[in-house]
């Protein structure tokens, strides 16, 4: 495991020192593009340190279930309205498409499903429109933030920042992408937080007429204060100047994940007895010869031993490398 008596007491460690810590920690080579490609992947946090000669403004946001009947009646009032159509929710040929849109999606659900053990119950109409929760995101009210290190949580557009380093890493040209839920960061307390941009103030002054009479109406000392929500949107991306990095924290838990995944592999007595035996005899017959792992492991391999190959010999090395730095 990585031990060190600073890590303890650090929040951040910028990417190269994360690959670097994790080398020696893993016994093998790290760096950091191995760790952005495992990010995107779910395998492991990365986190962004913010600059801090400037304020950052964000929206805490937060999950809401809702029946899956209502979240696709808002979905076809939606497409309803930008396909032109005007139609008054209550007129009946409104009621109508609504309702075969509904079915439409229902009709999908039970294609997907056909092969599930779904109940005869959870099979029906009713089930599917008012039991089936469908998750989506609730906001809070523009304010800053306090910190300046937050976790990459990977549902927005930093998800597209992370791809678009690694690309130009591999000197590879990407599309361009957008994420409409913009950057989405999450603290250590597992809350998230939509991080917010500025409209320019030509923009702003020439919307001022057409500002919110409810903060228009507010004193002076409150809108000092407060921060406009009409004058913000959602980041399209992380900022300039930002750093992405890893917690220590998030870091031995990777380290930990890969380390469960190792103790998996079942190593028998008599491959150790055997594998000692070996080495025993190389360095106690060759003189002065100064040993490395792979020279031993592929000495080993050459004598063509039952299931002690070269590769073999060296995942046995590297699990008593480990279980040798654990003690210490």
């Amino acid at each position: 495991m990585i031990r060190s008596k600073l890590l303890k007491v650090k929040k951040w460690v910028d990417l190269n020192e994360a690959a670097m810590r994790l080398s020696i920690a893993l016994d093998e080579p790290v760096n950091a593009l191995d760790l952005m490609e495992l990010a995107l992947d779910d395998e492991l946090v990365l986190s962004v340190k913010l600059p801090f000669d400037k304020k950052y403004v964000a929206k805490k946001m937060w999950r809401k279930y809702i029946p899956m009947g209502e979240k696709l009646r808002k979905s076809f009032q939606f497409e309803s309205f930008f396909s032109g159509g005007r139609e008054n929710k209550e007129d009946e040929d409104y009621i109508k498409k609504e309702n075969e849109y509904l079915m439409s999606k229902y009709i999908d659900f039970l294609e997907i499903n056909a092969n599930s053990e779904l109940s005869e119950e959870q099979k029906t109409f009713d089930f599917y429109c008012n039991s089936i929760k469908s998750a989506e995101w609730e906001y809070g009210e523009v304010d800053y933030l306090e910190g300046s290190i937050y976790e990459l949580s990977m549902l927005g557009s930093e998800h597209i920042d992370v791809m678009w380093l690694i690309r130009q890493n591999k000197e590879m040209e990407m599309d361009e992408l957008t994420n409409l839920d913009g950057v989405i960061l999450r603290d250590s307390d597992g809350e998230f937080y939509n991080l917010q941009e500025k409209f320019d103030e030509d923009y702003i002054n020439s919307r001022k007429d057409k500002e919110d009479e409810s903060f228009f109406h507010q004193s002076k000392a409150l809108k000092r204060f407060r921060l406009n929500p009409r004058h913000y949107f959602p980041a399209g991306g992380l900022p300039a100047g930002c750093e992405l990095g890893m917690s220590p924290a998030n870091m031995s838990k990777f380290e930990a994940k890969l380390s469960d995944s190792d103790s998996n592999t079942h190593i028998s007595e008599s491959q150790l007895l055997v594998v000692m035996g070996a080495v025993l005899n190389e360095i106690t017959t060759s003189g002065a010869k100064k040993w490395t792992q792979g020279d031993l492991a592929a000495r080993i391999g050459d004598k063509k031993i039952l299931n002690l190959g070269e590769r073999v010999v060296n995942g046995i090395f590297s699990c008593a490398n480990k279980t040798i730095k654990s003690m210490g």
